[in-house]
């Protein structure tokens, strides 16, 4: 730019820079203005002078500024209140010298910047060139000055460009001249090209900068391997890991990819391949951004190679095993920070073997989500220990992150876990606090924790609480890890009281609503030896009835059996007094007044009578002594006595087919008519009376009837 150079407008310069140095309590100057003059496409020079200039590092809002300028023909000033001034085109001169500069004002004072000053043929800024064409190979781009509106040649031009999506441009490169060739290109990447130019004789202003314009190259094969991940959360299918992998950038793919190889290895079988199409993702492949899932069971596979194929070519198969991760021996001290938009977590490396650690892989997974749903993972180099993962991030939701170690192998191990959230809320009742087990003077007391799903924030503590007699304390016990059962035992308390316990569970937030429960003390310790006994007499029991269904032990052995006593009847004791009165052996019928069975006293007895249902006899005489020679049983609390009975005295004693025993209502009937009959018959060994399971248990013996 051209100064001045006239004497009256050098005085003027410098009775302004008096002003222009800085004193104590009044504002820094702001810089000196910057002046163009815009190009008009219908009309040169038909608009004016726009300047601008910047405030100052001390800049206050309640400064005013004014614009002066002088020209050899013309002088002027404006009152602005921001930091840009025009000067109508009245005043401006054309192709003569102007000096420009700015006033600042405020309440502590004033001061003036430094002057500007220029030739108004030189300050014109010409219209921006048009880009109008590119080629591929190599990739140019060509455009056209508009230097000849001005009637100018076109001058030197800069170019700037950047590869989608950066956002910084790349350095200006100068000298060029209606054409830019791209050296360095990355197939199937759109790059983003800017041009601006001057004039020259005589050299003008640059112009502003072209709009954008857009050019993508030219595709080629796809290079290097997926990023294959797994979900092997338990799902209701069972169909084992569900196999994930991220699409490839553009970079990577270098092309539209039109479809996925994926091939699943099986032991002692051979893979099988699946072709999964890119363009129509349907029952078998699932996309959600950036992510695809394959929604094939790979139940018994312990490998996975997955190649994205285009029409160029195809990537390297990315291996992955679907094994479930292993777990490191040491490391881990999982540590995350969150927010609504981003992960961020930090861990401490193994311990051992880290030589062969290839890289870490971290994932978050949002809670009670089915596999693949709320899940993202990011892959970091060995050296780092710390990433951040990007995301829509719920508050009050529970998000179960994961670093893993993947060895050159590809195989993963598992080195920490940890649950974050966005933002914290107090959670929800403690569910399941009861309980366990009570004692004389102690009380176990067990709860469940809050499934993920509906924690709205990481558990720091529980505060239990428990009130009875002379007893009001709150306990603080530490959350239990993974999801596992609490316990808490309560000791010195009384035997046989009531009490009542609650449990609130504490986060950042504070803590959330309490759940109660009542018990009661025992009565008395019962110890060991209530433990003891209890099974022992249900194994005694046991024992017992499984030996009396088996007949092992008969249930006489047990308890007594009524039968019928015969010396209670009364037929039988008018026979006795017969058998009593005068040697009379002439049987006569005996009337009873009711000869029924239903009249008899029952009486127990004790088994062993009962299986004495014979008396061996090898004939009428021998039964008869034998029955003699016995002594007649008591009866009762006194006892009876009779004379001695014979051989003799049974002479002449009609007997019926020998004794023989009939059924007991054949012996007596309700008549009085029937005769007293004893069936005798003889056997293999020589003879005897023998019993039917009937008179077994309702018939007297032989013997019985001649006690009596």
């Amino acid at each position: 730019m051209a100064r001045l150079g006239t004497g009256w407008l050098l005085s003027v310069f410098l009775v302004n820079l008096t002003t222009c140095s800085i004193q104590p309590g009044r504002p820094v100057p702001p810089s000196p203005p910057r002046c163009f003059m815009p190009y008009d496409d219908d009309r040169a020079f038909s608009k004016g002078i726009h300047c601008s200039w910047d405030p100052g590092p001390q800049w206050e809002t309640h400064s005013s500024y004014t614009l002066h300028w002088a020209s050899d023909h013309k002088r002027g000033h404006m009152k602005v209140t921001n930091t840009t001034g025009y000067i109508e085109r009245q005043d401006v001169c054309r192709h003569c010298e102007m000096a420009v500069w700015v006033r600042a004002e405020s309440e502590r004072g004033s001061s003036t910047s430094g002057v500007t000053s220029f030739n108004t043929a030189n300050i014109v800024k010409p219209a921006y060139p048009i880009i109008d064409s590119h080629s591929q190979d190599p990739l140019e781009i060509y455009w056209s000055s508009r230097c000849d509106l001005l009637s100018r040649s076109e001058g030197k031009c800069e170019v700037r460009h950047r590869a989608e999506p950066e956002r910084v441009w790349s350095e200006e490169e100068e000298g060029f001249q209606g054409v830019y060739p791209l050296e360095t290109v990355c197939p199937f990447t759109v790059y983003q090209f800017q041009v601006r130019c001057c004039c020259a004789e005589p050299p003008s202003l640059m112009s502003d900068w072209t709009p954008v314009y857009r050019v993508e190259s030219e595709a080629a094969a796809p290079v290097g391997m997926m990023d294959v991940w797994k979900d092997c959360e338990t799902s209701p299918k069972n169909t084992g890991c569900v196999l994930m992998w991220k699409k490839l950038s553009r970079p990577q793919a270098r092309g539209h990819i039109s479809g996925y190889v994926v091939e699943l290895f099986y032991p002692d079988v051979e893979s099988v391949l699946v072709d999964v199409p890119a363009a129509e993702p349907g029952a078998r492949l699932v996309c959600d951004g950036t992510r695809c899932s394959l929604n094939v069971s790979t139940l018994g596979a312990t490998a996975a190679n997955v190649t994205a194929v285009s029409v160029h070519g195809a990537t390297t198969p990315a291996a992955l095993p679907l094994t479930p991760p292993g777990t490191e021996s040491a490391g881990g001290g999982l540590r995350l920070r969150m927010d609504s938009q981003r992960l961020s977590a930090s861990w401490d490396g193994p311990s051992s073997h880290s030589d062969d650690v290839r890289d870490y892989l971290v994932q978050y997974k949002q809670a009670g989500l089915p596999p693949t749903h709320g899940f993202d993972w990011i892959r970091l180099g060995r050296n780092q220990t710390s990433g951040s993962l990007t995301g829509q991030f719920k508050n009050y939701t529970a998000y179960q992150v994961s670093v893993f170690t993947v060895t050159q192998q590809g195989r993963s191990r598992l080195l920490s876990s940890a649950v974050g959230y966005a933002f914290q809320g107090t959670p929800s009742k403690v569910q399941l606090f009861s309980v366990a087990t009570i004692k004389y003077t102690s009380v176990t007391l067990s709860w469940l924790p809050t499934p993920l799903p509906q924690q709205r924030g990481v558990v720091l503590f529980y505060l239990i609480g428990v009130d009875g007699p002379n007893v009001h304390s709150v306990f603080n016990v530490s959350g239990p890890r993974d999801q596992e059962p609490g316990t808490l035992l309560l000791e010195q308390l009384r035997p046989g009281q009531n009490y009542e316990a609650w449990i609130r569970a504490v986060t950042e937030a504070g803590p959330g609503p309490s759940t109660t429960t009542q018990f009661k003390t025992a009565n008395h310790d019962q110890g060991p030896w209530f433990l003891l006994l209890f099974p022992l007499t249900v194994l005694i029991l046991a024992v017992t009835m499984c030996l009396v269904k088996s007949n092992w032990i008969k249930k006489e052995s047990f308890c007594l059996e009524k039968v019928p006593d015969p010396g209670n009847s009364n037929v039988f004791q008018q026979i006795k007094d017969q058998l009593n009165d005068s040697w009379n052996w002439n049987f006569s019928p005996v009337a009873e007044a009711s000869p029924k069975i239903s009249t008899l006293e029952v009486v127990p007895i004790i088994p062993k009578v009962l299986r004495s249902c014979s008396l061996k006899a090898s004939g009428p005489d021998q039964l008869m002594e034998g029955l003699m020679r016995n002594k007649r049983p008591q009866k009762g609390a006194g006892s009876w006595k009779g004379d001695a009975v014979s051989v003799e005295d049974w002479e002449g004693t009609e007997f019926r087919n020998g004794f023989r025993t009939e059924d007991y209502s054949n012996m007596v009937d309700s008549d009085g008519e029937g005769d007293v009959e004893v069936d005798v018959s003889s056997d293999s060994s020589g003879g005897g009376i023998s019993c039917s399971g009937y008179e077994k248990h309702f018939m007297p013996t032989a013997q019985e009837v001649l006690w009596i």
